[in-house]
């Protein structure tokens, strides 16, 4: 099982392909690296795929420290120092999304460019709200199959840290998480935002009025998708974005 240690703990990734060029896939908040499986798969055919288990995530077992976005920017970085590994396309989704373009543009040396998905926007108070309602009518539903991806940790991990991280980040937004979108229009790499049509995270409205303030954005919108493009329409989703990262290689 390929893990780092760090000083906060241990970091599991897991890797796929023997490509010339990198590609590192960042999970959503709750997800593992397990949500990228399908993409993986089929990215890993022609580019080396590195999908980690952000900290606290997974078989990512944080002992100590936080969930912060630059933390887990810096956990990505130490993956590719251990591989040695220079730079790399940077695709994330959700949270994911967020430590990527963080990455952009504190690191980027490390990164070639980025993809990003479902961008959550905590300087929304509609997005606060959206979070909120997720906490207490969604959560739950999804409770049982959460303990068993996050079996790493310890029984009810993901109602007793993870929830709690999650709803404190909506009650108090961390500055580096609200630094990343609002410092978006910093980001000089090559940028290609996904988006689905029906995401109530972000919207078409706001996928496009985040293009409009990056300088280097391509912009698509997945028909009939919600938040999670990459699992709810894969075939349509990975095809945007190999037909992207090929453009960029």
């Amino acid at each position: 099982m390929p893990t780092i240690e760090r000083e906060s703990g241990s970091v599991y990734f897991n890797v796929r392909g023997t490509g010339p060029a990198t590609v590192v896939l960042l999970h959503d908040f709750f997800g593992t690296h397990r949500s990228w499986t399908m993409v993986q798969a089929q990215l890993s055919r022609y580019f080396t795929v590195i999908a980690p288990d952000l900290r606290g995530h997974g078989r990512s077992v944080l002992r100590q420290g936080e969930m912060s976005v630059s933390a887990m920017s810096d956990d990505v970085s130490a993956v590719l120092d251990n591989m040695d590994i220079s730079t790399a396309h940077v695709i994330g989704c959700s949270h994911g999304a967020v430590v990527a373009m963080h990455m952009a543009r504190t690191a980027p040396e490390r990164v070639a460019s980025i993809v990003i998905t479902s961008v959550p926007d905590l300087n929304d108070p509609d997005i606060i709200d959206y979070g909120r309602q997720y906490a207490s009518t969604v959560f739950p539903r999804l409770e049982a199959r959460l303990d068993e991806e996050h079996g790493e940790q310890r029984p009810g991990y993901s109602r007793e840290i993870l929830l709690k991280r999650f709803t404190q980040s909506l009650e108090h937004p961390p500055d580096d998480h609200l630094d990343a979108v609002r410092k978006a229009d910093e980001i000089s790499q090559p940028v290609l935002i996904l988006g689905g049509d029906d995401d109530p995270v972000m919207i078409p409205d706001r996928a496009l009025s985040l293009w409009r303030r990056m300088q280097s954005a391509n912009l698509g919108i997945i028909p009939g998708t919600g938040h999670l493009a990459h699992q709810e329409s894969p075939a349509t989703y990975t095809g945007m974005v190999l037909d992207y990262l090929w453009r960029q290689t």
